[in-house]
């Protein structure tokens, strides 16, 4: 049973979307900024450095998708302007529990993948989900290409 919420061609497995947004770091003070579609980056206070410009945008995602994976939106590049993550951030994607199959947990059926370049491929990270709101989320440690993904075949039959 395939879970996915969004049809993709085989040739872009990505729906289509042109996101951009920018936030700035200010010092002793969360940083919370919307990834489009519901999803959110928050950065504790002293993740980032002051002043530093964090931007996400979803132009020219890179290749290399796993066929078992169905991507729910198009993915968002994050980065920083200046230095990089000296503490973890939190990545949150909303996702529609009334397709998760009966026995599953949203995290069977969900997850969030980055993309390695020096592998070529799509990684999945650990992630948890906050079924209150309906977020799959992951604390991420770098910013690259991130993307919420749902299993599609076997992967998602229950046991």
């Amino acid at each position: 049973m395939a879970v996915g919420l969004t049809a993709c061609s085989s040739r872009n497995p990505f729906p289509s979307s042109n996101f951009e947004s920018h936030a700035v770091v200010k010092a002793g003070l969360p940083t919370t900024m919307p990834l489009g579609e519901g999803g959110t980056v928050t950065l504790p206070p002293g993740a980032a450095p002051v002043g530093a410009s964090l931007s996400v945008e979803s132009v020219n995602p890179p290749s290399g998708w796993d066929t078992d994976h169905e991507a729910l939106r198009a993915p968002v590049h994050l980065a920083l302007s200046s230095g990089s993550l000296q503490a973890p951030a939190t990545l949150s994607f909303p996702y529609d529990p009334s397709v998760i199959p009966a026995g599953m947990s949203p995290t069977d059926a969900f997850g969030i993948s980055t993309y390695d370049p020096s592998l070529g491929e799509w990684v999945d990270v650990p992630v948890t989900a906050d079924q209150t709101n309906h977020l799959i989320v992951a604390t991420v440690s770098h910013f690259s290409w991130w993307n919420p993904v749902s299993w599609t075949g076997a992967r998602l039959e229950p046991e």
